[in-house]
């Protein structure tokens, strides 16, 4: 007979990650904007979802299924905001390092990861 498989993961309180409105301002002017002109989606919807954190908690439990994460190093290509990197450092206390490619808000972008990371609580 099969058993039921539960959910052996801790999950971090969302409360423990903080998203400064500076992150927040910038992903509405970026990723908001981008998607308002492309499905008129408003920018803050667009900006919350993008930086919803639930997304890398979902990401790690599904990773977790492959490799064990605790204590591990990440170089997280293309981090975007840094909310992956934020949260798997959090809960998994990862050795983690992000790179970005070059964008039109480079260089207010490349600053976002650690401005972040020294935030986030």
């Amino acid at each position: 007979m099969p058993t039921e498989q539960k959910d052996i993961i801790p999950t971090l309180p969302i409360e423990a990650i903080i998203v400064p409105d500076s992150v927040k301002e910038l992903a509405e002017r970026s990723v908001g904007v981008f998607f308002e002109g492309v499905n008129n989606m408003p920018r803050a919807v667009a900006a919350r979802d993008h930086l919803d954190l639930q997304r890398p908690i979902r990401a790690g439990r599904l990773l977790k299924n492959f490799t064990p994460l605790n204590g591990m190093r990440l170089l997280e290509i293309g981090s975007g905001f840094g909310i992956n990197l934020a949260t798997w450092i959090k809960q998994y206390e990862l050795d983690g390092m992000a790179l970005r490619g070059t964008q039109k808000d480079s260089a207010a972008l490349s600053k976002l990861p650690v401005s972040f990371l020294s935030q986030m609580g």
